[in-house]
């Protein structure tokens, strides 16, 4: 149990001016339904906090919108729905901890609602106690208010509930119930709905008896019943005090180990993996160990995995350990053990799950779970359908892949599909994945809308904008409009039929992908998607391809060449593709396969030596920044062509672009290292000098230099100041007039703006290209100091010129974009 230290506790005043004298227990009360997309995404975080909060009572009230049919909901409706009224609730997820409002968005927010009420006290102690002997079974609650002031207008809700039930069988082919296990779910309030009025003076002591009879059917799980109770302000619905009986009928166990969850085995071999299992209760368990063949992993039953003892028994606070143990085949393969701890005592025996894994030694490639439901099925197993991926492939969770870390696999395949959207932008997520690429792995990655969102969702990971568009060449999706209600809004490619009046989607839609003609992986594709509705894309983006990359599309959708569904990748020492699409809905088993295998197999292939060209020793990324030179004077800089690939690279063009010639082709001058051909071996490096002579006094005086070569070409941007004397730093800079500050400075995603302005007329500030065309007016009417929060997220690398001008005059400084 979590303790917490408090440096001060302030004596708050409850009611009318209550002395609190007795911790407040929270009280966290949730609304939702089986039937509830967006409560289906938040369920976790509830069950997350109230594991690791058992000193918080945790009551969920079931409803029946957006569809009728929650279980809890058709059993008791009224009492569930009492609640929803009392607290007004019009949308659903809903929580109020304490009677305040809370949204449980996340394990952090109920986390920081609960301390809050844990650092307040109450005047109300309370107690329940509850007699199964007895038919119908008597709940006794026992309330006093040992405070100084009157305790009224209070009522007194009692409710019995029910601990957890599975109800994934009973409600098999319902297809409106988006998750079916319920915790802590209200069974019945005692008496009724309404409460007990509850009144107490000074040092008053009351107990209120209620009765209640175990009910029939699957949400009344036999011996999953407790009690709690709470005591409410009717008039500020603040809730003075919480109490369970959950503690003193709650049979679990704790189980730890020292060891490392995940790990790598040799193969053929044996290994153990140590568990600690311990009793926190006050009463002696007798504890049933078990593997739990739902979710232990054994591809194929290849592995030999067992768990020694089968049976505790431990005495309160007591502690012994439990072997697992694992037997590797001599295969690539990936085996979880799901470890059961199963109290066998009386009251609510709560079953204690704990899991390890191993990876066996040089697996060549692995398909990684976790982002994607029930397709990952049908997509793995179409990985492994060949010869060749079928005994050396793992099927292995993500947290598995993180915590081993440098997984010895030559290639990883990781899915994403509709219901985990936007793990892509989960920085554990795309820092495993860039650490994958760097590691020289090969990648197939898939997710169906992971670029819109990257691209169009706010507060999107820079680091996964950084990789769609630096390592795949995506700068981009398109995106198409659906009006529900006479209202628009834009959505990524849809393959579905919708109901316009309520946005309801009526059926699905079908969709082909199309390969590209002499492709190696998509040459001849021709399949169709979306013919079964158990496996099935409802959205796929349409990439928008940056030019002068390494990607290269190769698949596109119902025969439009614009709409690319994916791309390869191919650097000197990896590869990679991504597809918007999922195998997993492609019906037809056999192209399926067959288009796995192909992705595979140009994955997997050999990589001939290859040339890249790379420019190094710039002041900015493909950008050299002169910043102020004296006019009749010059200044040079060197940077250096390297070849980064295995090949030899052949430079055929270092040349300003022709439309600069004319105006700075003897302002900016190679000096040195500009013949061409040049050839640059492996690894080595080609030195370049470039002189800026300015003839006039000008701001913004730049051109463009191409770098043609067989190992990719580069276009390096060079600006510089024609000044008459010294007098100004580039990223501080000021007149007698006006001042402007940009920090940072290079930029990657924001810069804040320093404007100083004291002309008569006010100034405006734009932000111009290395051309000096106008990119961004950034602020109009600027008077006196002001502060600018510039985002340059959006805004391509290179070397820009802020300007802030007031009629003729102004003040620029150089700002560098790098990505």
């Amino acid at each position: 149990m979590k303790q917490f230290w408090f440096l001060l506790v302030a004596f708050l005043l409850v009611g009318a001016g209550a002395r609190a004298q007795h911790p407040r227990t929270p009280l966290f009360e949730e609304f939702t339904s089986s039937t509830c997309p967006p409560c289906a995404a938040v369920k976790p975080y509830v069950e997350q906090f109230a594991h690791e909060n058992p000193d918080v009572v945790v009551v969920t009230y079931h409803m029946n919108w957006p569809q009728p049919g929650d279980p809890y909901n058709v059993h008791n409706p009224d009492d569930n729905m009492a609640r929803r009224n009392y607290y007004g609730v019009t949308g659903i997820p809903d929580g109020y901890m304490n009677g305040t409002k809370i949204y449980p968005g996340s394990v952090a927010a109920l986390q920081q609602a609960a301390d809050r009420v844990k650092m307040q006290t109450t005047p109300l102690a309370m107690t329940i106690n509850e007699d199964r002997t007895k038919n119908p079974i008597e709940v006794t609650v026992t309330v006093k208010n040992d405070g100084s002031a009157p305790i009224s207008n209070a009522t007194l809700q009692v409710m019995v509930l029910n601990y957890y039930a599975d109800l994934t069988r009973q409600l098999q082919g319902q297809s409106q119930h988006v998750y079916t296990t319920f915790e802590y779910a209200l069974l019945k309030s005692l008496p009724d709905s309404g409460g007990t009025a509850l009144t107490l003076a000074p040092n008053e002591q009351k107990s209120f008896t209620f009765t209640y009879s175990r009910g029939i059917g699957n949400v009344w799980v036999p011996n999953n019943q407790y009690v709690i109770a709470f005591v409410q302000m009717n008039n500020t619905r603040e809730v003075l005090q919480a109490v369970s009986n959950l503690s003193s009928i709650l049979n679990r166990v704790e189980i730890t180990s020292t060891q490392p969850r995940f790990g790598i085995i040799a193969r053929s071999n044996t290994l153990t993996h140590q568990l600690k299992i311990s009793n926190p209760t006050d009463r002696p368990l007798t504890v049933a160990l078990r593997l739990n063949s739902t979710y232990t992993v054994n591809p194929n039953n290849r592995w030999n995995i067992t768990i020694s003892p089968s049976t505790l028994s431990l005495q309160p606070g007591e502690e012994k350990t439990a072997t697992v143990q694992f037997t590797a085949p001599n295969a690539g393969s990936f085996a979880l053990a799901y470890v059961d701890a199963f109290p066998q005592n009386n009251g609510i025996n709560d079953t204690t799950s704990y899991y390890c894994g191993y990876l066996t030694e040089q697996t060549k490639y692995a398909v990684i779970y976790g982002l994607m439901g029930s397709g990952i099925t049908p997509f793995a197993q179409a990985i492994m359908s060949g010869a060749k991926y079928s005994t050396e492939t793992a099927l292995m969770p993500l947290t598995a892949a993180i915590e081993i870390g440098n997984l010895p696999c030559e290639a990883i395949v990781l899915p994403i599909d509709y219901s985990r959207r936007g793990s892509l932008n989960n920085q554990a997520v795309i820092d495993q994945i860039t650490t994958w690429f760097q590691q020289k792995k090969r990648l197939f990655l898939s997710g169906q809308v992971e670029a819109y969102l990257t691209f169009n969702a706010q507060g999107a990971n820079l680091s996964t904008r950084n990789f769609l568009m630096n390592t795949l060449g995506i700068r981009g999706v398109r995106t198409f409009t659906v009006t529900v209600q006479g209202q628009q809004s834009t959505v990524p490619y849809y393959h579905f039929n919708y109901d316009p009046n309520t946005g309801a989607i009526t059926s699905l839609k079908t969709f082909t992908i199309q390969g590209v003609n002499g492709d190696p992986i998509s040459n001849g594709v021709n399949v169709t998607a979306n013919q079964s509705n158990q496996f099935y894309n409802l959205y796929t983006d349409v990439l928008q391809l940056a030019t002068g990359t390494n990607a290269v599309p190769i698949f596109t959708y119902d025969n439009n060449a614009q709409y690319v569904g994916g791309v390869r990748v191919e650097t000197n020492d990896t590869r990679l593709v991504f597809t918007t699409f999922g195998l997993e809905a492609i019906s037809n088993a056999t192209a399926r396969n067959q288009l796995a295998q192909k992705i595979m197999d140009w994955l997997t292939g050999t990589i001939a030596p290859q040339p890249k060209l790379e420019l190094i020793q710039t002041t900015a990324e493909n950008a050299i920044s002169f910043d102020q030179v004296e006019v009749g004077k010059s200044k040079a800089h060197t940077f250096k062509i390297r070849n980064s690939g295995t090949a030899n690279l052949i430079v055929t063009e270092i040349g300003m672009d022709p439309n600069d010639v004319a105006q700075y082709g003897d302002v900016f001058v190679i000096t040195d290292g500009g013949q061409t051909p040049v050839t640059i071996a492996p690894g080595q490096e080609h030195p370049v000098t470039i002189e800026f002579r300015p003839k006039r006094v000008e701001d913004i005086q730049a051109a463009v230099f191409h770098i043609r070569s067989n190992g990719g070409d580069v276009d390096l941007t060079v600006i510089g100041d024609g000044v008459q004397t010294l007098s100004i730093e580039p990223s501080d800079v000021s007149s007698a007039r006006l001042a402007l500050r940009v920090a940072p400075n290079p930029v990657s995603s924001e810069a804040t703006l320093t404007a100083n302005v004291n002309t008569t007329a006010p100034a405006e500030l734009v932000l111009l290209d290395a051309r000096g065309s106008q990119v961004l007016h950034v602020a109009r009417s600027i008077s006196g100091e002001c502060s600018i929060s510039l985002d340059a997220s959006s805004i391509p690398s290179g070397v820009y010129r802020l300007v802030l001008r007031s009629g003729t005059e102004h003040v620029s400084v150089p700002m560098v974009v790098v990505k």
